[in-house]
């Protein structure tokens, strides 16, 4: 995004997302998972991480969209997507449990593949988007974010 003179918007973004995620995640994602109950939250958080994601194809498909409504767009997706992590990792780390509880080794399991797929998802997806350009790139992550919310 740098290319296109958005220069530290990145850097807004994570913050937004990281600081939202560790004040939900402190004061509010517990009681609202144990409200909703874990697989209801984490379907929940999983949307607002496809609406965070799908909100980088803005830039991408309209290049002479204003600049500071693309900032203002950019901080709000990652203030929900931070609220939406929150509840996504409470929701996932209650529901572990409980199935380690229930059937051995479901925690283990779950860390070896997230931690795979932070290497091997990023390794694809440098080769995709070299490939086949951020646009195309930006939709089918979207879409199979889509489809993995609506299985689960």
């Amino acid at each position: 995004m740098d290319d296109w003179n958005f220069e530290n918007l990145g850097l807004y973004s994570l913050a937004a997302i990281y600081g939202s995620f560790a004040f939900f995640s402190l004061f509010m994602a517990s009681l609202i998972v144990k409200w909703l109950k874990p697989k209801k939250s984490m379907v929940i958080g999983s949307v607002f991480y496809v609406i965070w994601v799908a909100s980088a194809m803005i830039p991408i498909t309209f290049e002479n969209f204003p600049w500071g409504i693309i900032y203002v767009l950019f901080i709000l997706t990652g203030l929900l997507n931070g609220f939406g992590a929150s509840l996504l990792w409470v929701g996932q780390g209650v529901y572990i449990s409980w199935l380690s509880h229930h059937k051995s080794k479901n925690y283990g399991t779950f860390w070896s593949i997230f931690m795979g797929s932070q290497l091997l998802g990023n390794l694809i997806a440098a080769v995709i988007i070299g490939k086949i350009g951020l646009l195309p790139y930006f939709i089918s992550i979207t879409l199979i974010g889509m489809i993995g919310v609506y299985m689960f």
